[in-house]
């Protein structure tokens, strides 16, 4: 069931934020529930899977009740259009090939660089927040991305017209 339209002229990931929002990422850019993710608004995610839906009397009172009787019910789309993320869009991330999370950051590359985030949520307003730096430049063409934890490594996976693929280990500097 489908629950939100990504946005994307052309979807090429797909990733869960350490803030524990969906992020699509694609051509013309990244796009996530709302345009500054998280919050108690009723457009937010997760609460907009339920949103103008109505529940029967008893109503249900936890969240995983709620998503429950919405999936049951087959009452989809109640989060409408993703729309372009406001802290990739600062990074100036266009088509992104990969979104990884790993603990507090996410990595997506962008052109020949790969670009590190330091995800946060607000502890007042609970929207998501962004710090973000260069992380490593000068591929020809970012594939895909990957951690190797036992490594402590970011692994660049990156390819040449599409005929050689070459795997770039980099040391796994999380201290934004």
């Amino acid at each position: 069931m489908q629950v939100v339209n990504n946005n994307l002229t052309v979807d090429l990931t797909t990733a869960f934020g350490p803030d524990n929002q969906p992020y699509f990422g694609g051509q013309p850019g990244v796009n996530s529930v709302n345009v500054d993710p998280g919050g108690s608004a009723a457009t937010a995610w997760p609460q907009c899977i339920f949103n103008n839906f109505g529940f029967g009397n008893p109503a249900p009172t936890t969240l995983m009740g709620k998503l429950q009787a919405v999936f049951n019910a087959h009452s989809a789309n109640h989060c409408g259009n993703a729309q372009a993320n406001t802290g990739f869009m600062q990074a100036l991330i266009a088509q992104p090939q990969a979104i990884i999370s790993h603990g507090s950051y996410m990595y997506a590359p962008t052109g020949n660089r790969v670009v590190q985030f330091k995800v946060t949520v607000d502890p007042v307003s609970g929207l998501s927040q962004y710090r973000f730096r260069s992380y490593a430049t000068g591929f020809s063409s970012v594939a895909g991305l990957g951690v190797a934890d036992d490594l402590n490594s970011l692994m660049v996976y990156t390819s040449t017209l599409g005929l050689d693929t070459f795997v770039t280990k980099l040391p796994l500097c999380e201290d934004m």
